[in-house]
């Protein structure tokens, strides 16, 4: 027999879970009916500390401090809601001071955590705000070392694209960021200008296999013939390379079988066994096996005649 009363109390538990988090939603909550919902037995942390991100994407901060006196920061994903409040849409410099003040009472309270400060960082640094990161360290005592090594990757792509020369000698001068990750990285999402500034400020000329591959795939020409022109050899008849090509045919278009084509490879080549049109048949790809058909049988047929 199904216990009666443990169901009413999850569906009674679950409302209240719910209205909390409805409450949440609208920016204009003020912080009495969030605490009485709590006094009544919401749980802060419901469906994922949800309230709190509701709270934080409506920069509600009498809320936010509402649910943190109530417990929501000993869910680490709650943290990353607070952390992450200066990159909602509509966050302005109004909101700086609120936001910092915040973030001094959930320290209080937890400790410094990298949660906390890394997107603040990430998000100056992407624009190239050094002004705004010198206030920032100082406001919450962080060191130069600490904050170059905590701009994400991508943030670092993003500087260099977008041309921030002095945040990326602000990181540059803290952090030796080039790796072999950031340089298959820099193959694989076909970052050009990222790709040069590696080759002509590391010794790092060799990319991953996979790398390669994704890039080919994807039709990233620029990038590949950088990889070239520092001396990486596609003449190889390397399967896996064309397989990927081959395949690509079918959502990127024919640039990257193109581009093994002038590089060594022949249609007449093999991989998984079978030749290029054998593996387009099987594969159900008509677009590539009309292709091999297009470019081979005419000059079959000359040969033929020539035979003949």
């Amino acid at each position: 027999m199904p216990d009666m009363a443990k169901i009413q109390a999850l569906n009674e538990q679950k409302q209240r879970d719910e209205k909390l988090i409805e409450l949440t939603k609208s920016g204009f909550t003020n912080a009495a009916e969030i605490r009485l919902a709590l006094s009544e037995g919401a749980n802060v942390h419901a469906k994922g500390s949800r309230a709190m991100l509701n709270a934080c994407k409506k920069f509600n901060y009498d809320v936010i401090k509402t649910l943190i006196e109530f417990g929501a920061l000993s869910m680490q994903i709650a943290r990353k809601y607070l952390g992450s409040l200066c990159d909602y849409r509509g966050f302005d410099k109004t909101d700086k001071e609120s936001y910092f003040s915040i973030l001094d009472d959930a320290i209080e309270l937890t400790g410094r955590d990298d949660d906390y400060f890394e997107p603040y960082l990430n998000n100056r640094a992407a624009v190239g705000d050094t002004e705004s990161l010198a206030v920032f360290k100082t406001r919450f005592g962080l060191s130069d070392d600490y904050i170059a090594r905590h701009i994400y990757p991508r943030i670092i792509f993003e500087i260099i694209n977008n041309g921030h020369e002095d945040m990326l000698a602000y990181i540059s001068s803290h952090r030796q960021w080039i790796d072999q990750t950031c340089f298959d990285s820099a193959v694989a999402g076909g970052e050009e200008a990222v790709l040069m500034y590696i080759i002509d400020h590391s010794e790092l000329y060799v990319s991953s296999r996979q790398a390669v591959a994704t890039a080919l795939f994807a039709g990233r020409v620029g990038v590949l013939d950088m990889l070239s022109d520092i001396g990486y050899d596609f003449e190889n008849g390397n399967e896996f390379f064309l397989e990927k090509a081959c395949r690509a045919t079918m959502t990127t278009g024919m640039a990257p079988l193109e581009y093994l084509l002038a590089h060594g490879y022949k249609l007449t080549d093999s991989y998984r066994g079978k030749t290029v049109l054998e593996n387009a048949v099987a594969d159900g790809n008509f677009k590539l096996a009309q292709y091999v058909r297009e470019k081979t049988q005419p000059q079959e047929e000359c040969t033929g005649i020539i035979n003949e």
